[in-house]
């Protein structure tokens, strides 16, 4: 599972490594959250519902705009994880 774990962080590395100073558009971001949660459940260490744990997860995979993304807006999450429509993926300022 380790393999496929460190496989998973290079393709997302490769396809969408962005400067730390670019501002990413809502769509990019948007575009961002989702394949972070793709490669979460390619993984298959958790239930996608078990928010909790994905959560900390996506700490670990240093999925920053994902981890963002739960604890700012977990009815988001919910949404997405259940209608898989990206309408759902709203980031939220606190």
């Amino acid at each position: 599972m380790d393999s496929k774990l460190h496989s998973n962080n290079e393709r997302l590395d490769n396809d969408s490594a962005q400067p730390q100073d670019t501002p990413q558009t809502p769509d990019a971001w948007r575009d961002e959250v989702v394949e972070q949660i793709i490669v979460i459940r390619d993984t298959g260490l958790t239930n996608m519902f078990d928010v909790k744990n994905v959560f900390e997860i996506a700490v670990e995979m240093d999925f920053n705009e994902l981890a963002d993304f739960i604890f700012t807006n977990k009815k988001g999450y919910g949404n997405f994880i259940l209608s898989v429509d990206r309408k759902h993926v709203v980031k939220i300022s606190v």
